[in-house]
């Protein structure tokens, strides 16, 4: 009998942290995608905000690909480090990691790997 008690009570926890971390897991995602559409791109591009990347950086591959599933790559301006514009660009705001975002109109800069565009226009802003 108390065996059976005790089952059932794990089985209610167990139950209960389910449905609390799927909770969270949506609201988490909500609040991604809660600034997206003409809003974001506008964001985007009344930042100026530049992509600069490598060709064989596996972040940068990531970070393009992620920004053309969410439909928001062609809002910012690409540039590869590879040819002279990147470079000169690279050289110009002292960047040393990749990817980076660089917004031409603030003159603010960030690098690395991000799901949050909402976040990067904040800290670019």
């Amino acid at each position: 009998m108390i065996a059976n008690c005790y089952i059932i009570f794990m089985f209610i926890i167990i139950t209960v942290i389910l449905i609390i971390c799927n909770y969270n897991k949506s609201s988490n995602n909500n609040i991604r995608t809660s600034r997206s559409g003409p809003n974001l791109k506008d964001d985007i591009s009344n930042l100026q905000i530049i992509f600069l990347k490598m060709t064989k950086c596996v972040f940068c591959i990531r970070q393009e690909q992620f920004l053309k599933d969410q439909n928001l790559l062609e809002s910012f301006k690409t540039i590869d480090i590879e040819n002279d514009e990147g470079r000169n660009i690279a050289k110009q705001y002292s960047v040393t990691g990749f990817p980076t975002f660089i917004s031409e109109k603030t003159g603010k800069k960030t690098s690395g790997f991000t799901t949050s565009v909402p976040q990067l226009i904040e800290k670019l802003s």
